[in-house]
């Protein structure tokens, strides 16, 4: 891990039916890091990157689409302080 590693943004694809690990350690986990979410599908095993890929996508892809936005949201709102400033 590099020293940068804390600052980016974790998330965790958590599998509703995962049996390889115990929900109080799941639980645990998720309380005990940084997380920014908590990503779950249902319907998955341990793996999601296997059993259930194209969920895995969507789900990644449409979560990187909410971040984008509220990047331009605040860009915009910092630009229209900045105007109203002015």
């Amino acid at each position: 891990m590099g020293p940068n590693f804390l600052k980016s943004r974790l998330y965790q694809v958590s599998p509703v039916e995962d049996q390889a690990m115990n929900i109080k350690l799941k639980r645990w986990m998720i309380n005990n890091n940084p997380l920014k979410a908590v990503l779950e599908i249902k319907g998955t095993e341990h793996m999601p990157m296997f059993s259930k890929t194209k969920q895995l996508c969507n789900v990644l892809m449409r979560e990187k689409e909410f971040e984008i936005e509220g990047l331009k949201r605040r860009k915009i709102e910092k630009r229209e302080k900045r105007n109203q400033r002015n």
